[in-house]
């Protein structure tokens, strides 16, 4: 008899907790948009992202949050405060720590969970030219998406 009881107790939480964690990687996927942004070329390269969009609260702005790793490397990505990482396709900028041999930031697409097979979460670059004249350094926008 215990085992009848047990059984919808059990469902019950499972789909709570799942449902739950599911719900705000969606509301995170959906309300925080993030744009790399790179300037310039070779050792004045500049990277940054922009975020656009409101956090589940419809408060709070989205905006860049940061993770540092053992080796002191970093993941900067749009987000919420106090929300992980999405695991769905989005852009990050990492930098390696100095346990990892150091070097220089990039701009990367992580996630990609909400891709269906055979699709990927992939890079897309656009160029929007050069900021102030010919002189000037280039500007690129980076973009993720399931392609």
């Amino acid at each position: 008899m215990i085992r009848i009881y047990l059984f919808p107790l059990v469902v019950l939480v499972l789909m709570l907790t799942t449902g739950r964690d599911l719900g705000l990687a969606q509301e995170q996927e959906q309300e925080c948009l993030g744009t790399g942004r790179e300037e310039g070329k070779g050792a004045g390269l500049a990277r940054d992202l922009l975020c656009e969009g409101k956090c589940p609260d419809g408060i709070t702005d989205c905006d860049v949050q940061q993770s540092t790793n053992i080796h002191g490397g970093t993941r900067k990505w749009c987000g919420c405060p106090g929300l992980p990482e999405p695991d769905t396709c989005h852009a990050v900028i990492i930098t390696p720590g100095p346990g990892e041999g150091g070097g220089p930031e990039s701009t990367v697409c992580a996630g990609g969970t909400d891709c269906k097979p055979p699709r990927k979460c992939v890079r897309k670059e656009e160029s929007q030219g050069r900021v102030t004249d010919s002189r000037g350094p280039e500007v690129v926008y980076i973009t993720c998406s399931c392609k």
